[in-house]
């Protein structure tokens, strides 16, 4: 990954060619994006691309990694805001929040997840990303003092994970999205209740 620019401009140029770099991912897949694509989509010519980028690998390790800080900030906004007792409540909001987060960009959430066992360096960018995630979720579970609760965590991670995976991307699935999540809380807050 090449360093980043300093000087205002170069950034701008280089912060327009992520953002058409998202909205070309997210339009034409990962094949049909190319960094002359890329380029024009940003108004700049093909090789200050390559001025910023080794190629459309290095930028969509970009935009995994700005994928990440994004949630991982919004993360500790929406943990700093005044906690509620009621678990079913905070797993209705946590899953609502992640919800949220995978429903504004799917497209692309489905190019890192194809992309991941062919890329190496993808594939490792994701999983610290969602190492950190899961702490978010051991801390809670911690914070209940529940036996077990790195393995508790675990679990909850996954089916929450699960249950906004299968819905935000399989569209054959009808129903409406605030049931699904009030329902996801009922259940990973009875889990969470008999976690063994």
């Amino acid at each position: 990954m090449k360093a980043l620019p300093t000087q205002q401009r170069a950034l701008a140029k280089r912060n327009a060619l992520i953002s058409a770099a998202e909205h070309c991912f997210a339009k034409l897949g990962y094949e049909g994006c190319t960094a002359k694509i890329v380029a024009e989509h940003a108004e700049v010519a093909t090789g200050t691309f390559y001025q910023y980028f080794d190629n459309k690998d290095d930028m969509l390790h970009t935009l995994a990694e700005q994928w990440f800080f994004e949630l991982e900030h919004t993360l500790d906004d929406h943990q700093s805001s005044p906690p509620t007792t009621d678990i079913e409540a905070r797993l209705e909001n946590s899953l609502r929040f992640i919800y949220d987060f995978h429903e504004q960009k799917p497209e692309l959430h489905q190019i890192f997840e194809h992309r991941r066992n062919v890329d190496g360096t993808l594939a490792d960018i994701l999983n610290r990303g969602e190492a950190k995630l899961q702490q978010h979720v051991v801390q809670f579970v911690h914070a209940l003092k529940l036996p077990n609760a790195d393995l508790v965590a675990y679990n909850l991670f996954a089916m929450a994970e699960g249950v906004v995976h299968r819905h935000v991307f399989h569209s054959e699935i009808k129903q409406d999205k605030d049931a699904v999540i009030q329902q996801a809380a009922r259940m990973l807050a009875s889990y969470l209740h008999h976690p063994s």
